[in-house]
């Protein structure tokens, strides 16, 4: 990506934030964030169509990037090693903390943690197809859904208090009790 798009669009993507520190992303305007980002109007709409397309685009670079994280670990998901996975995609949202806490904020998107996790349970269900064959499509979804849900309430809090506990004393606790309890399936 030209060097001069990317700069303008991270210049919008941290004055979003910024509004979103202080007030619910539905009464953020365009012009609060060209205003807040020194970019004219015109600008933005080279980018996005409104605030919820920004947001959306934003939120898909970091779904697709989940994508990639559980693809490239898919041999050892199949063994049932989640730490490397886990560590990875927690990594991942640490680099951008700020944007992932506005995110999961009051203020943020109520509907970012569903996507995450819908596509977490679709892409992990499809590695365990072929490791769990005794069991139907319906209980492995039962099994994904658990898993996944428990681990973003887990980090959600973890985000929302600040991420102050180190991320490997979180992780542990969760990759022992999915571990333990799918080798018992």
């Amino acid at each position: 990506m030209d060097r001069r798009i990317s700069k303008t669009t991270q210049s919008l993507k941290d004055a979003l934030v910024t509004l979103m520190e202080e007030k619910e992303l539905r009464k953020i305007t365009v012009s609060d964030i060209t205003k807040l980002a020194n970019i004219n109007r015109g600008t933005f709409y080279l980018h996005y169509l409104d605030i919820y397309d920004m947001v959306e685009k934003l939120e898909d670079e970091i779904i697709d990037k989940i994508k990639q994280i559980i693809d490239t670990g898919n041999s050892v998901v199949t063994n049932y090693l989640y730490l490397p996975i886990l560590v990875k995609i927690i990594e991942y949202f640490y680099q951008d903390k700020r944007f992932i806490q506005t995110l999961i904020s009051p203020n943020g998107d109520p509907f970012f943690l569903n996507r995450v996790q819908d596509i977490m349970v679709d892409h992990s269900m499809k590695i365990y197809r072929g490791s769990l064959k005794k069991y139907d499509a319906s209980y492995i979804k039962v099994i994904m859904t658990f898993i996944v849900s428990g681990g973003i309430g887990v980090f959600t809090e973890w985000f929302k208090g600040g991420c102050k506990t180190p991320v490997h004393e979180v992780i542990i606790p969760c990759e022992t009790i999915i571990s333990k309890g799918l080798n018992n399936l």
